[in-house]
């Protein structure tokens, strides 16, 4: 594909998306797709019948014999289920260009569950289909003919013709061309291996918090492409980094309460993405959030008997008993094992981790919550006296409360 060709594709994709809200893929004569495609998000059936036509011989009955001399045809094919995606075979050979999955702007009389029926579909599937189905647009075909001719008309200097041709995906269909196959699979592997290559060494650096190894692995890293870049896939791409991630802080043994706090702030952010343009961004504040995350909370380091400790430390911070008689009966061990144990890990005794935690978490409250009294934030950092706390306090960072409050 000449200089000019791939400009107008990448200007030609922009526009699908804008106009269409829906995938764009170039696919050369040799049926190898512009980037690998691995439709996870799509339902068993449709991504079957997606892989057919994308990797298949399928698209060469999408070629009329006047395609060169004549006006140019649009097909629509019917992948199952009532999706659809739009082909267009351009001239010397130069291959195909694909648009969709779609939902037809047409009354549709049989519901779900006899579409499904008819596709041979278990009802059991029914919520998954009914999911997908949700997050495609739904295109009438004279908007799909008003971007596939500015396409024709710039680059072509010619027209295309009104009426779609088409065909459904069947089972009666032949099998994909294993020739066309074959040109593909190497590539295809080799993408794949890089992809989850690099998946892999993002969430190790997750898992290890390191924060300047992911900036330097470079913003493209971040993507993780997997489907065309459409909003509802990059929210999808987004919601399983964000399952990936979650994952990552059990393997670093950060607590399940830390875990759930951050993975649904994340549901609820990724949800509320309504521009395609917010996603880069937010993806770089998502990984940083789990690195730091990690990076505060991270247990891996500890033993099991210590790790629960630590977290009972953390969770009970504003018990006034809160000592090493209370954690050992509530872990069932014995007092001297665990704060034998907890010295030579932690590096300090209980009663000094304790009282450092509470310093941390009453500086934390003075900084950002100045409606609480000093008196308030003595009693929800443990210490029942304010003016112990308050020689505490200054013991530990060289100011009274009210001082440092004001610093």
């Amino acid at each position: 594909m000449a200089k000019l060709k791939q400009h107008a594709l990448a200007s030609f994709s922009e526009l699908v998306q804008v106009m269409l809200d829906t995938n764009f893929i170039y696919v050369n004569r040799r049926l190898v797709p512009d980037e690998i495609h691995e439709p996870n998000y799509m339902p068993p059936l449709l991504k079957e019948r997606f892989h057919d036509l994308l990797y298949g011989g399928l698209l060469f009955e999408c070629e009329p014999d006047n395609s060169v001399s004549g006006p140019f045809f649009i097909y629509e094919i019917g992948l199952a289920c009532d999706t659809y995606m739009s082909v267009l075979c351009l001239p010397e050979h130069e291959g195909f260009i694909l648009i969709g999955p779609y939902l037809p702007d047409t009354t549709q009389s049989d519901t779900l569950e006899a579409l499904l029926t008819d596709a041979g579909i278990p009802l059991s599937q029914k919520n998954i289909y009914s999911t997908y189905l949700n997050t495609l647009p739904v295109l009438d075909q004279s908007k799909l003919y008003v971007v596939f001719s500015a396409f024709v008309s710039s680059e072509y200097q010619k027209e295309v013709e009104r009426d779609f041709h088409g065909f459904n995906i069947s089972p009666e269909h032949p099998a994909p061309c294993p020739v066309f196959e074959e040109d593909t699979l190497q590539l295809r592997a080799e993408m794949l291996e890089k992809r989850y290559a690099e998946e892999h060494r993002l969430l190790n650096m997750v898992i290890k918090g390191d924060l300047d190894a992911v900036y330097n692995m470079g913003s493209k890293s971040f993507s993780l492409d997997r489907v065309p870049n459409k909003l509802r896939n990059e929210k999808n791409l987004m919601i399983i980094l964000n399952t990936l991630f979650r994952k990552s802080l059990e393997t670093a043994h950060v607590h399940p309460l830390y875990i759930d706090a951050i993975s649904g702030k994340w549901a609820v952010r990724i949800e509320n993405i309504d521009r395609i343009s917010q996603v880069d961004a937010l993806r770089r504040d998502m990984i940083r959030d789990y690195c730091r995350e990690v990076q505060h909370h991270s247990l891996a380091n500890y033993t099991p008997n210590v790790r629960a400790m630590i977290n009972f430390v953390n969770f009970n911070l504003n018990d006034p008993e809160l000592s090493l008689k209370k954690i050992s009966e509530h872990l069932g061990v014995n007092a001297s094992y665990l704060s034998q144990h907890f010295n030579k890990e932690v590096g300090r005794s209980l009663p000094e981790y304790i009282t450092d935690k509470r310093i941390s978490q009453a500086k934390q409250l003075l900084s950002s919550d100045t409606n609480l009294s000093v008196n308030q934030i003595a009693s929800a950092t443990g210490f029942t006296d304010v003016n112990y706390f308050t020689k505490v306090f200054k013991r530990y960072t060289g100011y009274t409360p009210t001082s440092f409050r004001k610093q």
